[in-house]
């Protein structure tokens, strides 16, 4: 046991020891891989250990090998990219590009075409490797003076132009910050003339939604700015893990202002569509129930496209895509872990689809809900918000809705009947009582000609009760139209006779 416990850390020690040593430049392709590598990671100083340096003094190493570093990695990326997989893995090299030589490409500069290659330098120590040449090392100002920089970079100060700020040159800097600035200007110079030629075309269309595509166009702004700067940027020149950093943000911005454009166009198109519906919200039954279901369907879509957004930036990331695998990998308890977590979430968004499908209540209803009489204001994925008659809003959820029963007075259509009770006396003529309802009625706007009679429902020994029945238009107009008809009854009973056929109840005797 002992000896096993020993032998396991000797390997690690030796391991250890190994990966300590520094990268492994035994071939051409390790050596480039090397150089990815440290320019991928910004550490200057590894790629220069893979440049053969001996022209330079030895007190300038330290300081110029970094420089010489990123001036060839910029002028590979940006003429003749460095590809690991193409060149020899046999510490002998390619002996296709003779002996102790590897081609990676040439480079013109000027009439001229420089040769890029590797070769196997023999080291102080007897050892060999294989490193950048010395001839690809001379020629890297030359070459990076050609293709590194832009001409406008020599007209800035010195100082700036040749500054280094975390790897990349003043000149750098200044172009990634112009070309940011450039792209929001052209993206916002665009929008407005867009913005301006649909105003045009709509005044001569004679279009009422003008604003809604004005609205929608202002989401191009930052898709247009993230796709010019995507592709101004790679003339700069900067380094791949910079580059990477700005592909990674450029794309997440453009994947979310796509779902912003997205849902901005969903909006419109369901407003548009909405504008043109009858206006009036207690209309036929079908734009009711057409307008609950271009609401509910408006939020549901703008809630995938958003989570769809968000999965697509999230598996720009290994570190997510590994985790993703790891999840189907155990899809059965994940799937029971995330059921029992999102089951609300996932309980409203489905009580939602069978609402808007089966539509027990639409916007625009007269409903009574929890002892509260309101119209149907706005249905959300959660919760229904109804209007009550003093202007207070009802938050109900939506699973309750589901659930609970409720009274909707304009499920099968806006009209409804309303009834007044009166009480009268004994001696009350009914039929000069039933004239007289008809009479107000009929004048009444909110009665639809349908119904209207007067019937004796109970009497007692001292009054009878009568009750007025009458259909209404509009389920909005009910409470204010039986309030008018009570008023005018018994402004009428008042009017006979001295009010004689009001009830009033006799003092009780008092007691002996």
């Amino acid at each position: 046991m002992l000896r096993s416990l020993l032998a396991v850390l000797a390997v690690l020690f030796v391991t250890s020891l190994s990966r300590a040593g520094g990268p492994d430049h035994g071939t051409p392709r390790k050596t480039a891989e090397a150089f990815g590598a440290a320019m991928r990671a910004g550490d200057g100083a590894r790629a220069a250990d893979c440049l053969d340096l001996r022209d330079l003094p030895a007190d300038h190493r330290a300081q110029e090998g970094p420089v010489l570093a990123r001036q060839l990695e910029r002028v590979l990326q940006k003429v003749a990219p460095l590809r690991p997989e193409r060149l020899s893995d046999d510490p002998a090299g390619d002996p296709m590009d003779g002996p102790g030589s590897d081609v990676v490409g040439g480079v013109p500069v000027g009439d001229e075409t420089v040769t890029v290659s590797l070769t196997r330098v023999k080291l102080d120590t007897g050892a060999s490797e294989w490193k950048f040449s010395r001839a690809t090392v001379a020629a890297i100002p030359s070459m990076y003076a050609a293709h590194g920089e832009p001409s406008w970079a020599a007209w800035l100060p010195t100082m700036v132009a040749r500054h280094q700020l975390a790897g990349h040159l003043g000149w750098q800097w200044l172009g990634l910050l112009g070309s940011a600035l450039g792209a929001l200007a052209l993206a916002q110079l665009f929008v407005r003339v867009a913005g301006a030629g649909v105003r045009r075309a709509a005044a001569s269309w004679g279009s009422s939604w003008t604003g809604g595509l004005v609205d929608a166009s202002k989401g191009l702004r930052l898709l247009l700015a993230c796709a010019l700067f995507r592709w101004a940027y790679p003339a700069l020149a900067l380094s791949q893990r910079a580059s990477g950093v700005l592909d990674t943000i450029t794309l997440t911005l453009f994947i979310f202002a796509v779902a912003a454009f997205v849902i901005r166009a969903l909006n419109v198109s369901a407003e548009a569509y909405e504008a043109r519906l009858p206006d009036d919200t207690f209309g036929e039954q079908q734009t009711r129930g057409v307008r609950t279901q271009i609401a509910v369907a408006r939020k549901i879509a703008s809630i995938v496209v958003a989570f769809l957004a968000g999965a697509v930036v999230l598996l720009q990331f290994q570190v997510v895509r590994n985790l993703g695998m790891s999840l189907l990998a155990s899809a059965g308890v994940m799937g029971v872990i995330v059921g029992v977590a999102a089951q609300r979430s996932l309980g409203s968004m489905i009580a939602g689809l069978q609402l808007s499908i089966t539509q027990p209540i639409r916007i625009g209803d007269l409903v009574v809900m929890e002892g509260e009489t309101g119209v149907v204001e706005d249905i959300t994925l959660t919760f229904v918000a109804v209007r009550l008659l003093d202007e207070r809003r009802l938050i109900v959820p939506l699973t309750r809705v589901i659930e609970q029963p409720f009274q909707n007075w304009t499920k099968p259509g806006p009209q409804l009947l309303v009834t007044v009770q009166l009480l009268v006396d004994l001696s009350t003529p009914v039929a000069l009582v039933r004239d007289a309802l008809t009479r107000i009625v009929e004048e009444h706007a909110a009665w639809d000609e349908r119904v209207v009679s007067l019937q004796v429902v109970d009497s007692t020994d001292r009054a009878l009760v009568l009750k007025a029945t009458m259909s209404v238009a509009s389920a909005a107009d009910s409470f204010a139209f039986k309030a008018d008809v009570r008023e005018r009854l018994i402004a009428f009973l008042q009017a006979e006779e001295g009010g004689r056929y009001l009830f009033a109840p006799k003092p009780a005797a008092p007691a002996a």
